[in-house]
């Protein structure tokens, strides 16, 4: 397995759009307070020599343009990211998408259109479906959606509960049919550690890495000792009780973290406290994930700024990428030894609260809570989308 790890910036060019800094970002608190200014704003001119060779290999696609969701009350549910982070699917042009944390609802919208031009002026999306509740009002303990796959007919619903201090919730996974019906609950394997994201794996890829599709999750919700500190990935088959026998591939514990954890002076760049990763996906020979860091200029610190862990500076946040190769992730003697070869800043003008691979076209779908030109309570999702060239 390689031991050389690259550390770089990315340039994600985003064609004529127009994006204010100020609006960025799924919530007001510190620690979701958006991402550094980036050095290269969407719109601008960018050479291609500044791009670098090994940027273009990972994101080396074409812009199609960006879209938003229209912001109304849909079965009784606003558009919010929860705690930080967008769920959303997209399949044939319609786009799923999960409310706020105490709404635990799903609704659909489309079709979808992406132009390059400027916000304000995007196509809007219209709901086709009201959210359908997941897990009912109500309920005295939050169940944050934190992932959505769309399998074509069925949509999977991974679930965690917010603060499962005892790590005892199997509760993670339900299916939201077509017609708005809901299968529930599925166990995954691993619980948090694996109810975060998921994906198919590429058909060249199944017999290889056991399974017709992946499972993966991060630290996006409290309680280290429960979580992956570092992207995991496991493999299973495509159905819901297929979930629940899943094979780790790569986990991270809280003894064999990926990075150095807790409160530093400078926050490892690896992986950290700050550290959330909002997909995973297979393209090519590599397994990329997309996400966020921070503390990495100013240092992390421990209720300084806020209720939790915080970058000192409010503006030490990064949109981030990981990048592994999975021959390594087979290789491993551990499933906590993999360690990303490439990893680093992906440079946009907008915080990245939630991000969707479709496999079947090749396009990256990355989801900011930006739009403020619809007016109401919350600022409503921005969708980019990027046509990567075939692996």
């Amino acid at each position: 397995m390689s031991n050389v790890t690259r550390r770089r910036a990315i340039t994600l060019i985003t064609g004529t759009v127009t994006l204010g800094l100020a609006g960025c970002g799924g919530s007001s608190s510190s620690s979701e307070a958006g991402v550094a200014t980036a050095s290269a704003l969407p719109g601008a001119q960018i050479p291609p020599e500044e791009l670098g060779s090994e940027g273009d290999a990972i994101f080396g696609s074409s812009y199609l343009g960006v879209t938003r969701v229209r912001n109304m009350n849909f079965g009784g549910e606003y558009m919010r990211a929860a705690f930080g982070h967008g769920a959303f699917a997209v399949r044939d042009n319609y786009l799923w998408l999960a409310g706020h944390e105490y709404g635990n609802g799903v609704g659909k919208f489309g079709p979808l259109a992406f132009e390059d031009t400027e916000l304000q002026d995007a196509p809007l999306a219209d709901n086709v479906m009201p959210y359908v509740q997941i897990e009912p009002r109500g309920n005295s303990v939050s169940w944050p959606i934190m992932g959505l796959y769309d399998d074509g007919g069925r949509v999977f619903v991974l679930t965690q509960e917010y603060y499962d201090a005892d790590a005892n919730n199997t509760k993670d996974l339900a299916i939201l049919h077509y017609d708005g019906s809901v299968d529930k609950f599925y166990s995954t394997k691993g619980h948090a550690r694996s109810a975060g994201w998921m994906q198919e794996i590429p058909f060249v890829w199944q017999q290889s890495l056991g399974g017709t599709h992946l499972l993966g999750s991060s630290k996006n919700t409290p309680i280290n000792h429960r979580h992956s500190i570092g992207p995991s990935l496991y493999a299973m088959d495509g159905s819901p009780t297929g979930a629940a026998t899943a094979k780790p591939l790569m986990l991270f514990s809280l003894e064999n973290p990926m990075g150095s954890y807790d409160r530093q002076e400078v926050g490892d760049p690896v992986f950290n406290e700050l550290s959330r990763v909002w997909t995973g996906f297979i393209w090519g020979d590599d397994y990329i994930c997309i996400g966020r860091t921070g503390g990495l200029k100013s240092g992390i610190a421990y209720k300084v700024r806020g209720s939790g862990f915080d970058a000192l500076e409010a503006d030490d946040y990064y949109n981030y990428y990981w990048r592994f190769r999975l021959q390594d992730i087979l290789d491993a003697p551990n499933i906590f030894d993999p360690r990303p070869y490439e990893y680093g800043e992906l440079e946009l003008g907008f915080g990245v609260r939630g991000a969707y691979f479709d496999d079947r076209e090749g396009i990256l779908y990355l989801c900011s809570y930006m739009d403020t030109s619809q007016g109401g309570p919350e600022k409503s999702p921005a969708i980019f989308a990027y046509r990567f060239p075939k692996a």
